[in-house]
Parts: structure tokens; sequence; C-alpha cells
């Protein structure tokens, strides 16, 4: 994780899922703690909040939900969401990686998730500064 020392840290929703599911079981304390050594600033993909809230299905849930991304990325939102939606290079390189992945295997076009090909297209532009943790 050195070699990521300073840069910043794509979570997926998965990761999301699974650090709120387990974080008062200390599960990923280490490697919260090393992110935060390592001066690694967690940001996540703007759909990839769409994505981690849509499964709440009452507000309390959403606030819960909210709150948990409040401790875990910290600062204002607009440092930690990287919006795929304003940045038309971002939506140009999902686009490609869709079409590739379709052209690949023709039967698995309908398994990959627009979210991740966003989240593909953020480490398609911010490659010098950016690593993808899922």
């Amino acid at each position: 994780m050195q070699r990521f020392k300073g840069k910043h840290l794509l979570m997926d929703t998965n990761l999301l899922i699974n650090i709120s599911k387990y974080l008062e079981n200390g599960y990923f304390d280490d490697f919260l703690e090393r992110l935060k050594s390592l001066s690694i600033k967690s940001v996540v993909e703007e759909s990839t909040l769409f994505e981690f809230r849509r499964g709440s299905r009452k507000k309390s849930h959403l606030d819960e939900k909210n709150k948990f991304l409040d401790f875990l990325l910290g600062g204002k939102k607009s440092q930690i969401v990287l919006p795929s939606s304003t940045s038309q290079e971002i939506l140009q390189n999902a686009q490609e990686l869709a079409i590739l992945y379709s052209h690949k295997k023709q039967n698995l076009s309908k398994q990959i998730s627009f979210v991740d090909c966003l989240v593909a297209g953020q480490l398609m532009k911010y490659k010098d500064s950016l690593c993808l943790a899922t």
C-alpha cells in the first residue's frame, strides 16, 4: 500500500456495503488505519453512492448510510465524490468499455453494469492518482 501514499482510493459499492456491515466488529480497523497513516484519501464515484443508498427502505436507513459515509469519507461532499455525469471524458470512457466488453463475448454484455463502467472510466481518467478498492 505504500506506493499509494498520498493518492486517492476509489471505493466501490461492495466495499462500502461490507465496511458498513462489519464496522462495529472491527474487521476493517487495520485497513482504515493504514489508509489514514499513508494519507490515502477515500473517494467514491457518484453512481456508487446511488447504488449504496438505493436499498434504504426507510428514511432512518438512509440517514444511517449517510452518517456512515460522513464517518468513512469525511470532508465535504464535493471533495469525496467523483462526479461522472459532468465529465464527457468519463462518460465516453464508460461507453467505450461497455462496447469493448460486449464485443469480447456478446452474451456478457448484459452482465456489466453501467456503474462499473463509470468506475472504470474514472480510473482511466485519473490513472496516475487513483486506485480501486473493491
